[in-house]
């Protein structure tokens, strides 16, 4: 499966701080959300092995994808690994949003995720975020 791309024709949003953001939103992103629901819709449901063999990464990348579907209103939960955290969390638009999945995924797998790891996720992939969880969870298990 080909990753989520950023809609042809649409320019991404100029980095702003969230005042800017909320006062002068993104005239686009009704149209960009709706170009990547439909890549979404297109892909066949993942097979849950794409997260790999482990039994927690595969519990954490598919706890991953329903948080971004529930918070995001994503139509469909059919993402991959491979897909960029930047579209996948819609960060060009509202890091409150980051930050309530990241309190979410804190809460599901009992374990503290700091600022720093989740803004140093800008730029990775969804198997990158999952691949610091899974690693957050080993350790926080090993410490038991």
């Amino acid at each position: 499966m080909r990753p989520l791309h950023w809609p042809i024709g649409y320019p991404l949003p100029a980095e702003a701080s969230w005042w800017e953001r909320l006062t002068n939103p993104y005239k686009n992103y009704s149209q960009v959300k709706r170009a990547l629901d439909k890549q979404l819709e297109a892909r066949p449901r993942p097979d849950p092995s794409v997260w790999g063999d482990d039994p927690l990464r595969v519990k954490i990348g598919l706890l991953v994808c329903q948080r971004l579907q529930d918070e995001y209103e994503w139509r469909k939960d059919h993402f991959i690994p491979d897909d960029p955290f930047d579209i996948a969390f819609m960060t060009p638009w509202d890091d409150l949003e980051v930050a309530e999945v990241v309190m979410d995924l804190e809460n599901d797998l009992g374990i503290k995720i700091t600022n720093e790891a989740a803004e140093a996720w800008s730029g990775k992939t969804l198997g990158d975020v999952v691949d610091t969880l899974f690693a957050k969870c080993q350790k926080a298990a090993s410490h038991e």
